[in-house]
């Protein structure tokens, strides 16, 4: 999916491909794979994690990526690791 969105559109910046990694992360989750789902929701939250840094603050998107990294590691049986982004 994110192959084929820079083809169609290589205009994308990195709030925009964070956002795709983020639906692909819920798709993974969605569909059972937790660690797959894991995986993009922590590509997500690097590109947001390095845009607020650069920008100076937080936004939503931010907000989410924390969540979704601390619920893909909540549906691993992980609920300590899941406490640290969800707080």
């Amino acid at each position: 999916l994110l192959e084929v969105l820079q083809v169609l559109d290589p205009g994308l910046n990195d709030q925009q491909i964070a956002g795709c990694f983020n639906i692909i992360g819920l798709s993974y989750s969605g569909a059972g794979d937790h660690k797959g789902g894991l995986k993009y929701a922590k590509q997500a939250l690097a590109m947001r994690q390095k845009y607020c840094q650069s920008s100076g603050h937080l936004n939503t998107e931010m907000a989410t990526s924390l969540f979704n990294v601390g619920l893909g590691y909540d549906c691993l049986g992980n609920s300590r690791k899941s406490v640290k982004y969800l707080e």
